[in-house]
């Protein structure tokens, strides 16, 4: 096994070119769930149909990501990022083509709904180890100084193209939805083709037996863990409640809720990806003081927004939610895979991930279940799982334990 060295500028090569990845896996997941319900309807689904598929496909997804972790140590981390674009990129070609041949009359309506399920859950189990390698690739190709930078600049890139997802859906809906998804499939495909193929393995994989060893220690991850929950649950609970307090509580017709929380959160992300991609890079702070920053923040920023009385109070509340979680998105990254060596780096970014799916799954039914009591119930459980966040960053933070990482001179200079 070679177990040389990568260069730096190999390293700082391979991380813009996983950096651009994430950008374009971004677009194509934001898409794909903002157009879905409306492609559905165009198809003849109902609502609850084409809900099924995206929630049980972001289960599968989830479910997925510890094993693409584990075998993402033993193949190697490109080998897991390319197979995930590759498998969005056929996805999104035939979705197009189940779309055509739908709107051509060719299929029953029982038959588009099976295939679009189908394809998605098959998608989804290809994808899901995307980020989990993604993040596995991160701290192989960053010293422990740089380790926030990194995890930040990973959280940025999807932001990015998460947002430039929201646009391309909106050209989307002016074309014919085929050419907009057979587009979106092309430029996977050749992201897949140009990018990841090139992208250089920072750390060689490693034989089964070695990357096996050992076990989690999760007496140390259990409070980053339950952090990154709480973190997903709150962000999770605001997507589905903002709009529905700017018409409950705020008079708002359903057009201008829909405008309305669209900006918000689409501001929210803007200042997320800011702080990620721009303010860790000026400053030299410990992974465990910006967590414990994003969090105090996170505290206060929901508590404007539950004590809000207008949308103006409400979107800077949502700026600062922004700002809080461009903090505890990779200051919590960071110490996770700061708690564990080398050979875990993939394993605990796909345990991770469940952590994360959790989270956002029942976040928006907890939103929902909760603003039925009482509009200000959603924030006010916010308030308190955020203090929970802040209680969990002193007791977990502590990246002293991660003696066992392995490091090269010179690496992390991002």
């Amino acid at each position: 096994m070679n177990t040389e060295p990568v260069e730096r500028p190999a390293r700082n090569v391979g991380l813009g070119l996983l950096l651009a990845i994430l950008v374009a896996n971004g677009v194509a997941h934001s898409v794909f769930v903002i157009a879905m319900p409306i492609i559905g309807r165009q198809l003849g689904l109902a609502d609850v149909q084409t809900g099924v598929i995206l929630t049980v496909s972001a289960v599968v997804m989830m479910l997925a990501a510890p094993s693409w972790g584990r075998y993402s140590e033993r193949a190697g981390r490109r080998a897991v990022v390319a197979a995930g674009i590759l498998a969005s990129g056929i996805f999104l070609l035939a979705v197009a083509g189940v779309v055509f041949l739908r709107q051509s009359l060719l299929l029953t309506l029982p038959l588009t709904f099976c295939l679009l399920f189908g394809l998605r859950l098959l998608q989804a189990v290809g994808v899901g180890g995307v980020m989990p390698a993604s993040q596995a690739y991160v701290a192989d190709a960053t010293g422990r100084a740089a380790r926030t930078r990194g995890m930040g600049l990973m959280g940025a890139a999807f932001g990015a193209g998460t947002i430039l997802g929201g646009a391309a859906a909106a050209i989307l809906g002016q074309w014919v939805a085929v050419q907009g998804l057979l587009g979106l499939g092309a430029l996977l495909l050749l992201v897949w083709w140009g990018l990841c193929r090139r992208l250089p393995e920072i750390r060689q994989p490693v034989p089964g037996r070695i990357a096996e060893r050992g076990a989690l220690p999760y007496a140390t991850l259990w409070p980053m863990l339950l952090l990154t929950f709480c973190a997903l649950l709150i962000y999770g609970m605001l997507q589905q409640v903002i709009g529905l307090r700017l018409q409950d509580q705020f008079g708002y017709s359903s057009a201008e809720a829909l405008r309305a929380t669209g900006i918000a959160m689409m501001l929210t992300m803007a200042v997320m990806v800011i702080v990620q991609l721009g303010f860790l890079r000026f400053v030299d702070w410990p992974a465990a003081r910006v967590l414990r920053w994003g969090c105090g923040l996170l505290v206060l920023a929901l508590t404007l927004a539950t004590l809000s009385t207008g949308y103006g109070q409400l979107l800077m509340s949502m700026v600062l939610v922004g700002g809080a979680m461009g903090l505890v998105f990779p200051g919590n990254l960071a110490l996770l895979s700061l708690a564990v060596g080398a050979n875990a780096q993939g394993r605990i970014a796909g345990v991770n991930g469940v952590s994360k799916g959790l989270g956002l799954a029942l976040g928006p039914v907890s939103g929902a279940a909760l603003h039925q009591f009482s509009v200000p119930a959603p924030f006010v459980l916010g308030i308190a799982l955020a203090l929970v966040m802040v209680l969990l960053a002193f007791w977990g933070s502590q990246p002293e334990k991660a003696d066992t990482l392995l490091e090269c001179d010179g690496a992390g200079q991002i």
